[in-house]
């Protein structure tokens, strides 16, 4: 999805992004991979909820963040992003 909506295929990664936040009401999703969709989207308070909601539930996929990920570049200047990276002990 974050791909999709990077090369401009917004409505396939809202699409995506839909299915993934129906999907998450019967199962557990990564809140981690809608994160990703939100920033490919430009939504960043979005994107920031959700990462914040893949700490409290301690998903694994967080080890990616911080400098790794590049897809969360745009995030690196928000400061709702640094106290993420703070609970996370990865700043």
């Amino acid at each position: 999805g974050n791909a999709q909506a990077v090369v401009g295929r917004r409505e396939e990664a809202a699409r995506h992004l839909e299915k993934l936040l129906d999907e998450s009401e019967r199962k557990q999703n990564s809140n981690y991979h809608v994160a990703l969709i939100h920033v490919g989207l430009g939504d960043h308070q979005s994107a920031l909820l959700s990462l914040e909601n893949a700490c409290d539930d301690r998903e694994a996929f967080l080890t990616l963040m911080g400098k790794v990920d590049p897809r969360l570049n745009p995030l690196h200047g928000e400061p709702r992003f640094q106290k993420v990276m703070q609970r996370l002990r990865l700043a």
